[in-house]
């Protein structure tokens, strides 16, 4: 900890913000699926898989609907 940079202690912040929002709008089956992530980019992650599908998936279901 000593050795981070401010711009690392932004992030750190910044990244407990965010997993503190997300948890908080989850359901209790969601957050047990992500709980154990360690940063909110990986749980946004697991809940657009989860929810919606990624970017590539809502591209080939375009594909195969038309």
């Amino acid at each position: 900890m000593n050795e981070w940079s401010d711009q690392d202690k932004k992030n750190i912040q910044l990244n407990s913000k965010v997993m503190h929002i997300l948890f908080c709008e989850l359901g209790p089956d969601e957050y047990g699926s992500v709980s154990s992530y360690e940063n909110a980019k990986n749980v946004w992650g697991k809940l657009e898989v989860t929810h919606d599908g990624t970017y590539v998936v809502k591209e080939k279901r375009l594909v195969f609907s038309t």
